[in-house]
């Protein structure tokens, strides 16, 4: 493997841009984990209409893709705001957190493989609810870290 940040790193869309990206509890795409080292689950929210949309973030792990038994994770979180100021990486409970409220902020939430392997699933999702009632254009995307020594096989969904 080359020292290339392109074949270290897998880019997983999980919701499209689209207007009112996390209304209510959005379903989003379950990732195959045991390819990975970690991955980074990331909300890119824009101009929300009033400047009070905000979302709940948590993490869980499940036993397949179809969420039919699913725990929820520790995890780190990092946000950044329109200003590009990055806060603080903060230690999450399996409970989440409420993103920053309002315009054009990047929501990241970020799981070892390890946790993971520690509750016997492979599989994980980032679980978005809304907050506040205040549409924004937005979408998900995962980026996962490779194994050095394995190839992604497959897609990284199943």
């Amino acid at each position: 493997m080359t020292a290339l940040l392109l074949e270290r790193l897998a880019i997983i869309p999980i919701i499209y841009p689209v207007a009112d990206y996390s209304a209510g509890t959005p379903t989003v795409d379950i990732v195959n984990i045991s390819n990975f080292e970690r991955i980074l689950f990331v909300s890119f929210a824009g101009v929300a209409t009033a400047g009070t949309g905000s979302s709940t973030f948590t993490v869980e792990a499940s036993d397949d893709v179809s969420a039919s038994n699913v725990s929820a994770l520790t995890f780190y979180s990092r946000e950044i705001a329109a200003t590009d100021v990055e806060s603080a990486i903060v230690a999450r409970a399996v409970t989440g957190y409420v993103g920053t409220a309002g315009s054009n902020n990047l929501s990241m939430c970020e799981l070892h493989a390890r946790q993971l392997s520690a509750s016997g699933y492979k599989y994980a999702r980032v679980k978005l609810v809304e907050s506040v009632n205040d549409p924004r254009v937005g979408c998900v995307f995962a980026i996962g870290e490779k194994r050095a020594a394995r190839a992604l096989t497959g897609t990284a969904l199943t």
